[in-house]
């Protein structure tokens, strides 16, 4: 498998508002893009994404409220091989964007580890 680098670190956010400000006005990132419940900031060779959705699962307590997103050439390709070296997934490959698929496991300690890439 072909992981051909970080592509974005999703970080569970309770107000999106104030994290937003954080990002940009104090650590002054560049707030690239916002859309229901999410805020993207380029930070250089990765992007931080906020998200609510993972605000939602911290404060209920629920699993994954930190994600790390893996770039790969084929979503398929990297589950297939995952799964023949014995990985569980927890999210199958599915479309997110018009253009890009991801599948999800977690790492030994429960972190969400994402694949994403074409499909």
């Amino acid at each position: 498998m072909n992981i051909d680098g970080l592509r974005y670190v999703m970080l569970a956010s309770s107000d999106i508002d104030r994290s937003i400000r954080f990002y940009r006005d104090t650590l002054s990132l560049e707030l690239r893009q916002q859309f229901n419940g999410f805020a993207f900031f380029d930070c250089g060779n990765a992007t931080i994404v906020l998200s609510t959705e993972l605000g939602y699962r911290l404060r209920e307590g629920a699993a994954y409220p930190t994600e790390v997103v893996l770039g790969v050439p084929s979503v398929a390709r990297a589950h297939e091989e995952l799964r023949k070296r014995g990985v569980a997934f927890v999210k199958a490959p599915r479309p997110v964007t018009s253009d890009a698929w991801a599948a999800s496991c977690t790492d030994p300690d429960g972190h969400l580890v994402s694949f994403y890439g074409a499909p």
